[in-house]
């Protein structure tokens, strides 16, 4: 008797690739994912630093955890951001089209780190449908609870 295997459908190998629709422009996109106060709208609680190349990002969570992530690279004309993840792997950004723009969310982990790219696929969705509703102008969906860290939940 053969036993089909779950797997996962975002990952391909040491990748995951989500994508969504995002309802505003390009540029108000590009603002959200590559600006400081972009990114705490919807992904750390608070971003500190420039979005260039080489330069570190600084997120903070909402438990006080504080991690520094390397820009390893822009696109031009603000289509695409890459930030180091997890020591050696890679969290790029890419956007496509106008109006709706379309994002893409690409994560490579390298083998030692891929224990956590399942465990990451939640925190992935959550974020990017957090993402989602800042950029409707809808609620913040993290919880802004701060006696919570996010390991017990994200909405209040």
């Amino acid at each position: 008797m053969a036993t089909q295997s779950m797997k996962n459908p975002f990952a391909k190998g040491n990748m995951t690739k989500m994508k969504l629709f995002l309802p505003v422009s390009k540029k108000e996109a590009w603002k959200l994912i590559a600006t400081p106060k972009g990114l705490a709208s919807w992904f750390p609680t608070r971003c500190k630093r420039r979005v260039q190349p080489g330069r570190t990002l600084e997120f903070q969570w909402p438990d006080g955890t504080v991690e520094n992530h390397r820009v390893l690279s822009v696109g031009d004309a603000n289509s695409s951001i890459v930030l180091d993840w997890w020591n050696t792997g890679k969290a790029a950004f890419y956007l496509h089209g106008r109006e709706p723009t379309h994002l893409t969310l690409q994560v490579t982990y390298p083998r030692p780190a891929r224990v956590w790219q399942g465990v990451e696929l939640v925190g992935w969705s959550f974020f990017l449908s957090n993402l989602k509703s800042v950029a409707m102008k809808g609620p913040d969906l993290r919880n802004k609870n701060p006696q919570l860290s996010w390991k017990k939940g994200y909405v209040d």
